[in-house]
């Protein structure tokens, strides 16, 4: 991709050329029970140089259900800017991103034609085979929401489990495994 073209990285926003896509990754702590939206709401700020309304851009980060249509469209309003949107949430186990991009059925969402037509183009063109449209934006914010929970309380239920073995003496790996 390097050596084609199709990929650059810059360290800096502002050398960034035209782009066709963009795709916001960037992290959302919770910070007293909310989503911090700040580095997302200064990421799309530093991109007035490099996104345009033909843009597609796409949002990967965890939000709040509604922050896409609400606070990441004000944003770019703002800066006179009406990219075309699309979440498409990241729900991959780290150090899998490549495996699962092309095994696991891909969830996308966007408030309009345009903006989905662009995104499902995309990721067919990275070899996507699967993709699960939802009806929105709020829908993709939320199953992402979803994926994170189921997998919070996957993660709390095996601390548990593991706990109350070791309570025990028993070897809560080897059990859960054979229970598996």
């Amino acid at each position: 991709a390097l050596e084609s073209g199709n990929f650059v990285a810059h360290s800096k926003a502002s050398d960034l050329p035209a782009c066709d896509i963009v795709i916001f990754t960037v992290g959302t702590p919770l910070s007293n029970g909310n989503t911090n939206m700040e580095m997302l709401v200064r990421a799309i700020e530093s991109s007035k140089t490099f996104i345009s309304n033909n843009t597609l851009v796409i949002i990967r980060s965890t939000v709040f259900i509604g922050a896409t249509s609400g606070l990441v469209r004000d944003t770019f309003a703002q800066l006179d800017i009406s990219p075309k949107i699309a979440v498409y949430p990241e729900r991959t186990i780290e150090g899998s991103a490549i495996l699962e991009l092309t095994s696991l059925p891909q969830l996308i969402g966007a408030d309009d034609s345009s903006s989905l037509d662009a995104a499902i183009l995309f990721f067919e063109s990275l070899g996507v085979e699967s993709i699960e449209v939802l009806e929105s934006t709020k829908a993709a914010e939320f199953a992402k929401l979803a994926a994170n929970t189921f997998r919070d309380v996957s993660f709390g239920l095996a601390n548990e489990l593991a706990q109350i073995g070791q309570h025990h003496g028993i070897d809560s790996r080897r059990t859960i495994k054979s229970v598996n």
